[in-house]
C-alpha cells in the first residue's frame, strides 16, 4: 500500500496511490519479484547503504521532518542537490575498512547506495 512521504517504491511499481485502487491492484494479483536490501543487521525493502548517500537522504529527511514551513516542504527534491553540494564543499567523512557480506573491505570508502528503484524523493536519481 502506497505510504511514506515520497512513495519511492510505490511509484516505481506503478501502485495507484489511491488505497482502493491499491487494493484492487493487489486483489489481482499484479506482482511484481524486487529484491530485499540487508545492510549490517537491517533490511530495506526500498533501499540502504552506508556513507555519504545515505548521509544525504538522512540530512533531507531530518530537515523535512523537523521544519513545519510549507516552502521547505515543496523544495524537498532540491534539498537532496542542497545536501550534496553542503559536502562537496565542506567536506564528508568516509568509512574505514567496512564489512561486505560478513568480509571486511581494506581502504576508505565515501560509502554505498543499493536500491529497488533508481529514484529517491520522486525526482532525485541515485543510480541509472
Amino acid at each position: 500500500f502506497p505510504s511514506g512521504t515520497a512513495n519511492d517504491l510505490t511509484n516505481e511499481l506503478k501502485i495507484s496511490h489511491n488505497l482502493e485502487k491499491a487494493y484492487d491492484q493487489i486483489i489481482k494479483r499484479k506482482l511484481k519479484k524486487i529484491d530485499i536490501v540487508k545492510v549490517n543487521d537491517s533490511y530495506f525493502i526500498t533501499g540502504g547503504g552506508f556513507g555519504v548517500s545515505a548521509d544525504v537522504v538522512n540530512d533531507v529527511n531530518l530537515l523535512y521532518a523537523l521544519i513545519e514551513n510549507p516552502l521547505i516542504k515543496s523544495l524537498k527534491k532540491h534539498l537532496y542537490f542542497f545536501s550534496i553540494a553542503k559536502k562537496l564543499l565542506f567536506g564528508f567523512s568516509t568509512i574505514k575498512n567496512p564489512k561486505i557480506n560478513g568480509k571486511r573491505i581494506k581502504g576508505r570508502f565515501i560509502g554505498s547506495f543499493i536500491q529497488n528503484q533508481p529514484k529517491t524523493g520522486k525526482e532525485f536519481l541515485i543510480s541509472p
